[in-house]
């Protein structure tokens, strides 16, 4: 028995339950129960095999038949291969004698995108025990690689957050024990992972290991991330440069303005001052640098022909040494700058830190090396308040503009991570007299006017998940969202007060 019930992208499933139980299709939108009968599925069948064969429409009848509950499926099938002809027999046996099973099929698609170990900084080193060799094995179908050394790292193979969480579950099926997921993002080995399972066998205390390899992964980041923090010596402010003048701002750089923030602070940058702003766009020509800034502010319907004559496209990376610049561009590009908005970088929660790090960290550096070439620039830089761990601090747990994230916070993103190694970077420039100001922002949500906002974000993934899904989260949780441009006009305010340097403030209502 059966009940339709409409999510507004099924009407195909509607319109064959209404064929196969003989009803008709309004009272399937009604949601009244279905009965598919033996007799109606025999029918089905003889209409789909032989549609040539029937002169009209079946009947619909009012009722359904009741369901034969002597059917013999085994005696149904030998009954319908009866009726066909010799023609179609032959067609039917020489279709399966030329095809090979599913599972065939499904290696075959497999191994036609194998890729090859690739790119990997430790040497192969092949696996040796017969747990090392099941890890590996569960390794290499997940990655799709010809295949894997026990030293090999998983994100260098190609890994992500989504397949570690595939692996957990692929973990729990073949050794029975579930290991835990932060065990990928600990620059692991399948040799580290064995040796955990081995031990995990030998029936020492399972939780003790838990507890053991999440304390040891915490220490072993924040190590790993505070020996991340350091600036290049040729960066400062001491030196010769000419001095920062505030009111003499006429070209400002703006970098992230192909992203959802980036595209509203050009917008208010252009409404509440005068600059001439010139855009780091990555793209392989000044042009088409311009169309991907046109493109996307046409699609949060920011664009104004208007805006044409106070922007100037820059090609660059933020991921390359001077900022993708030869030597001589860069040098003219610091003659001309003013002030800096960085607000460019990956966001993406999933990515871990070491495949966002050159965009994120890296350049941050190249930000402040231009800062700090031919005359100081003040540095507008974009940063989140994730910098400050939920796991970290208690309910309730305040954090200032003057609060610096402490050596102690427990940082499980990528994206966190990546912000607080450059919130010390810009700590360690702000220390060598370059002008400084970051800025704290939340999880943003679309324009409070217009309702313009970016679909990418994992949030509105989600509940655009629950909503065709038809579910809803099983507990409350409390989520604060700013509206876009209550962001970008703050930023843009507090930035252009007289003596906003080296300040933190906060994007948040």
């Amino acid at each position: 028995m059966f009940h339709y019930q409409s999510s507004g992208r099924n009407e195909s499933a509607a319109q064959f339950l209404a064929r196969i139980t003989r009803t008709d299709l309004k009272r399937v939108h009604s949601g009244e129960a279905l009965t598919i009968s033996c007799e109606k599925l025999e029918d089905y069948a003889n209409e789909a095999l032989h549609p040539n064969k029937a002169d009209k429409e079946p009947d619909i009848p009012d009722k359904p038949h009741k369901a034969d509950r002597s059917f013999d499926p085994y005696q149904f099938i030998f009954n319908r291969w009866n009726k066909l002809d010799e023609a179609e027999k032959d067609q039917i046996n020489d279709l399966v004698s030329h095809t090979k099973s599913i599972e065939e099929i499904m290696r075959a698609i497999a191994d036609s995108k194998m890729k090859t170990r690739t790119g990997v900084k430790a040497e192969y080193l092949q696996p040796r025990t017969e747990t090392e060799q099941k890890i590996a094995g569960l390794w290499a179908d997940i990655l799709n690689v010809d295949k894997v050394g026990v030293l090999d790292n998983f994100f260098e193979l190609g890994g992500t957050s989504i397949m570690a969480a595939q692996l957990i579950v692929k973990f729990k099926n073949a050794f029975d024990m579930m290991l835990p997921v932060r065990i990928f993002f600990d620059s692991s080995s399948i040799e580290q992972m064995a040796m955990y399972i081995e031990a995990v066998k030998s029936e020492q205390n399972k939780q003790d290991i838990n507890e053991s390899a999440v304390s040891n992964f915490r220490y072993k980041t924040r190590e790993f991330l505070k020996n991340e923090v350091w600036l290049d010596e040729e960066i400062t402010g001491a030196k010769e440069l000419q001095a920062w003048d505030h009111t003499r701002i006429h070209n400002v750089l703006l970098t992230g303005v192909t992203g959802f923030l980036g595209a509203f602070l050009l917008q208010e940058l252009i409404a509440m001052t005068d600059y001439h702003m010139v855009l780091l766009v990555r793209a392989d020509s000044v042009q088409s640098g311009y169309d991907r800034v046109v493109a996307n502010m046409e699609m949060y319907n920011l664009w104004d022909e208007a805006y044409r004559s106070r922007i100037e496209v820059c090609t660059g990376d933020l991921a390359r040494p001077l900022l993708g610049q030869q030597l001589q561009d860069f040098n003219e590009l610091a003659v001309r700058i003013d002030s800096i908005y960085h607000a460019g970088a990956i966001t993406n929660f999933l990515e871990p830190y070491n495949k966002i790090k050159d965009v994120n960290v890296q350049g941050v550096q190249e930000i402040l090396r231009l800062a700090s070439t031919h005359k100081l620039k003040q540095v507008h830089y974009v940063s989140t308040h994730y910098v400050f761990s939920t796991l970290s601090h208690e309910n309730g747990y305040i954090a200032y503009e003057d609060t610096i994230p402490s050596d102690h916070e427990v940082l499980v993103l990528g994206y966190q991570q990546s912000k607080w190694v450059s919130e010390r970077i810009m700590a360690l420039a702000k220390e060598r007299g370059i002008p400084v100001s970051i800025y704290r922002v939340g999880r943003i949500s679309g324009s409070s006017t217009t309702g313009a906002c970016q679909t990418r974000d994992i949030m509105w993934l989600m509940i655009k998940s629950c909503v065709e899904a038809g579910v809803l989260f099983e507990e409350n949780v409390n989520i604060e969202f700013i509206p876009v441009d209550y962001v970008s006009k703050s930023i843009v305010a507090l930035s252009i007060q007289a003596g906003s340097s080296n300040k933190l403030p906060y994007c948040r209502q």
